[in-house]
């Protein structure tokens, strides 16, 4: 078997909030270290798609909000990101939402993918462990 441990992790975290991006990169690079991640953080669902597709290696997990630009014909800037990442899944391999939004479940649930409502991430930091080290080493 693989030792992860040692393996280098690429993350996109996508949050149109610099507060939010930073508080999601400090919680990771505290729990898995600065030697094993390279971490992209874009503002905007559309910036971080196109972080996606100019990548030549892919991204382990895309970490993103719902709620931030405005993208004719969606309800959400983030359910955007995620539908075009699942149609090409070969650059992504997997998907974390981190919203405040009301409806978070039933998004996530639309798009087979994980999340983690902003404000139990708030009260428990270590859900971000947990779903992380589920997506990423497990």
């Amino acid at each position: 078997m693989e030792n992860n441990q040692s393996k280098n992790y690429r993350i996109l975290i996508v949050d149109d909030i610099c507060d939010w991006l930073n508080y999601h990169a400090g919680l990771i690079k505290t729990f898995y270290g600065f030697d094993t991640l390279e971490i992209v953080c874009a503002s905007s669902g559309k910036s971080a798609f196109e972080k996606i597709m100019a990548s030549d290696q892919p991204f382990d997990l895309v970490i993103t909000d719902l709620e931030m630009e405005s993208i004719p014909n969606e309800n959400y800037a983030g359910a955007w990101l995620v539908k075009n990442i699942k149609a090409r899944k070969e650059k992504v391999k997997n998907i974390l939402i981190i919203s405040g939004s009301y409806d978070i479940k039933e998004v996530a649930d639309s798009f087979d993918v994980d999340f983690i409502p902003k404000d139990l991430l708030i009260s428990n930091q270590l859900l971000l462990k947990y779903k992380t080290d589920e997506l990423l080493i497990n």
